[in-house]
């Protein structure tokens, strides 16, 4: 169970490999008016540090019992915002450069309190057992959440 957990978790975390850390209220990231990439994005970090956040706080089985509910909750934002992703499309290449280069700087700060995060949790036995199965079903939303490349047509 243990090994499956630290895959988990590590799933999650190069999951995360997007692009980072503004944290924007559950309103903000459920507004469809005038959305943009950018606004994505921004959503995307400050849900990938609400992520890093509820890992951090997991340190013994009650606060791990909490996490189980909190991750369920994180993940049906995921989903909302991954909608938001999905109906814009992909950027252009410009756009995506862009995103990138404002973003990265974010998501690697957030990749490296996941990374910690994790590390803890896989030294916890009894956080991990808890949080095992909840962190696998979290990937699972998150993974559907995250839009898949258009595929480029052949000429």
């Amino acid at each position: 169970m243990r090994n499956a957990t630290i895959a988990a978790l590590a799933a999650i975390v190069l999951l995360a490999v997007g692009p980072g850390s503004t944290r924007a209220t559950d309103k903000e990231r459920d507004k469809p008016a005038s959305d943009s990439h950018d606004a994505v994005m921004k959503d995307m970090v400050g849900l990938m540090n609400e992520f890093a956040g509820i890992l951090e706080k997991a340190t013994d089985k009650a606060s791990a019992e909490k996490a189980k509910d909190d991750l369920k909750t994180l993940g049906a934002k995921f989903q909302k915002v991954g909608d938001r992703a999905k109906k814009l499309g992909e950027p252009g290449k410009d756009q995506q450069e862009a995103l990138k280069k404002k973003y990265q700087p974010e998501m690697e700060k957030v990749q490296r309190r996941l990374m910690d995060a994790v590390q803890k949790l896989a030294k916890n036995p009894e956080v991990a057992v808890v949080l095992g199965p909840a962190l696998q079903e979290f990937a699972k939303k998150m993974a559907e959440a995250m839009p898949k490349p258009e595929k480029k047509k052949g000429p």
